[in-house]
């Protein structure tokens, strides 16, 4: 069994949320830092990754003291055992394909305390790629109808109203449905725009960090007056007019 060395606990100033699960990323078989319950501390070590820039201290969560490889995408995800039991069998059925195409895993570490997710590196390519992968490893906590695509579990558990169902209502829901059935073209897109979805050339770290994840990226078509491609390109794939598809 996989053995992960856990830094040291630190506190965060977050927003409480429902699904109890937390992440960090992974270098070398090392814990980078104390877990996350906010995903956007995620979405900020990738913006630093992909622009070069020191990383910045912001609610407690501090990038400047650590590095991501960029070639798989490393996380822990600790939290409940039962949470987590969900998140294992998920992850199985819904990835199982690409389990075996793209060599990705899941696997029980530490005398089965936490999860190790190894992927790919395709949600490495953009702050809110890794914003929407940790959703669906959040979503994945909750016990799923497979019967059922992922998008659809999660209209289904919208009268639980956590939080990451939220985002389908921040969205909207056929925006939401459109979203998750096409993230890979998204992502494919990224070379042709801002990995953000709006100019990089706003270093403010508080729009960093509350700009670059699921609902301010695919949430508007336009971003503090500059055109989300992203958004643009998620109306496209609705069908709807006036927009353009990616070349991807």
């Amino acid at each position: 069994m996989r053995n992960i060395k856990r830094a040291p606990v630190t506190t965060y100033s977050e927003i409480s949320q429902t699904s109890n699960v937390k992440f960090s990323f992974v270098e070398d078989d090392e814990e980078q830092h104390s877990p996350v319950a906010c995903r956007d501390f995620l979405n900020d070590a990738v913006y630093k990754s992909l622009t070069g820039t020191e990383g910045f201290l912001i609610y407690g969560f501090d990038s400047r003291l650590f590095d991501i490889t960029t070639d798989k995408t490393r996380l822990l995800l600790t939290g409940p055992r039962d949470e987590l039991l969900n998140v294992y069998w998920n992850y199985d059925y819904y990835w199982e394909d690409a389990s075996k195409t793209l060599g990705i895993s899941c696997e029980w570490v530490n005398d089965e305390d936490a999860l190790y997710i190894e992927d790919t590196n395709v949600w490495l390519k953009a702050p809110w790629g890794i914003s929407l992968l940790s959703h669906i490893l959040r979503v994945f906590s909750y016990k799923m109808n497979y019967s059922q695509s992922i998008a659809d579990n999660v209209l289904r558990l919208l009268p639980e109203a956590c939080n990451e169902m939220n985002y389908a209502h921040s969205i909207g829901e056929a925006r939401y449905k459109t979203l998750m059935e096409n993230w890979k073209t998204l992502l494919n897109c990224v070379n042709e725009h801002s990995p953000m979805g709006y100019h990089l050339d706003n270093t403010d770290k508080y729009f960093i960090h509350n700009f670059s994840g699921i609902v301010s990226v695919f949430g508007k078509n336009t971003i503090k007056g500059n055109p989300n491609e992203y958004a643009l390109m998620l109306d496209a794939l609705q069908g709807l007019k006036g927009t353009k598809q990616c070349a991807a």
